[in-house]
């Protein structure tokens, strides 16, 4: 219970955010974006939005085999779908469906928990190491082609929340190709390793650490496969910029993509208020306007729940299976422990 109230008090800060944003922006700049929609691009996002769909649960479809644990797709492709939903739900995006997956791999095609944790583990390293890198790279474009007051400040913000992510998302894979362990040195400095937990956790690394090696054709397919999701993603930030009327271009959508990841950092659910905010600025920053910005945040947002509206029909569908195993206590919605 105490995790639904947190996100239903964040959410509620969120559109108070989104709320003085607009306010402050005025409706006579929001009506001028407007007027320049053109609905024809909706159907080139409608696209990259099933491309992203099928790439991400590929990848992990992958890892899961690379392990030995072969799933059809089309059965995996669901569990996926819940798990993004309840990811772009929770407070951080990107964040928090994981042991939904977790359990529904167990729930769904016995697959034990250690072994569902570590491709899941492995999955989000390769969508973290993907979004910095977009970010890296925005940061890079944005300082090569912008030069106007507000530049170095908007670097120094992303340096300062992307910078130590980087740092330990580069430190953990450099740390898996030498087959080196990062958690259980640490478990084991907290005198944690012998616990369950320890156990558990020493487990899952070890599945990780037999994917995350240089000489794996599994790595590598997943390497690439990340690089055209990333791209579908870019892809899809370009075309809701050409529907607002700003360009068709590859730089435009990896800015705007990367203004999109800068506001999933904050503990936002939907990223509510911390899109529109980030949005604005790099839209006002870039020329572009501030009312197409706060109509950026609103349609990308809008393509987003396409994919969440699926994920949470699943969620219904299977919310009695949820329920019978403690799953919502098992994720901070419950009120009470795991059992």
């Amino acid at each position: 219970m105490k995790g639904f109230l947190l996100a239903t008090f964040l959410f509620f800060v969120g559109l108070a955010i989104a709320a003085a944003i607009i306010v402050v922006v005025g409706g006579d700049e929001i009506q001028l974006a407007a007027s320049r929609f053109a609905g024809i691009f909706l159907l080139p996002i409608a696209a990259m939005l099933v491309i992203e769909a099928i790439l991400s649960t590929w990848r992990w479809n992958i890892i899961l085999s690379a392990q030995g644990d072969s799933i059809p797709f089309k059965k995996l492709l669901p569990v996926w779908m819940a798990g993004n939903a309840f990811n772009y739900l929770s407070p951080i995006v990107f964040m928090g469906g994981e042991g939904l997956r977790i359990f529904m791999l167990k729930k769904r095609f016995d697959i034990a928990y250690h072994r569902g944790g570590a491709s899941v583990v492995v999955d989000q390293l390769f969508n973290g190491i993907s979004v910095v890198a977009i970010v890296v790279a925005g940061a890079g474009v944005l300082a090569w082609y912008v030069s106007v007051p507000g530049t170095a400040t908007a670097l120094i913000v992303v340096a300062a929340i992307f910078g130590p992510a980087f740092a330990a998302l580069a430190f953990l894979f450099i740390q898996s190709f030498r087959n080196k362990q990062t958690f259980t040195p640490i478990l084991k400095a907290l005198s944690l390793h012998r616990t369950r937990f320890g156990l558990f956790v020493a487990r899952i690394e070890s599945e990780m650490l037999s994917f995350l090696s240089l000489s794996s054709r599994a790595f590598w397919l997943v390497v690439a496969v990340s690089v055209a999701r990333q791209l579908a993603l870019v892809a899809r930030a370009m075309f809701v910029l050409a529907a607002l009327g700003v360009s068709v271009a590859w730089a435009d959508g990896l800015l705007a993509l990367s203004g999109v990841f800068v506001s999933y950092a904050l503990p936002i659910p939907l990223a509510l208020g911390t899109q529109e905010a980030a949005q604005t600025a790099l839209f006002g920053l870039l020329g572009w306007g501030v009312g197409t910005g706060i109509l950026f945040s609103a349609l990308y947002r809008a393509t987003e729940l396409t994919l969440v509206f699926g994920g949470v029909a699943v969620l219904a569908r299977s919310f009695t299976e949820f329920a019978a195993s403690n799953i919502f206590k098992a994720i901070g919605f419950g009120g009470g422990e795991e059992a």
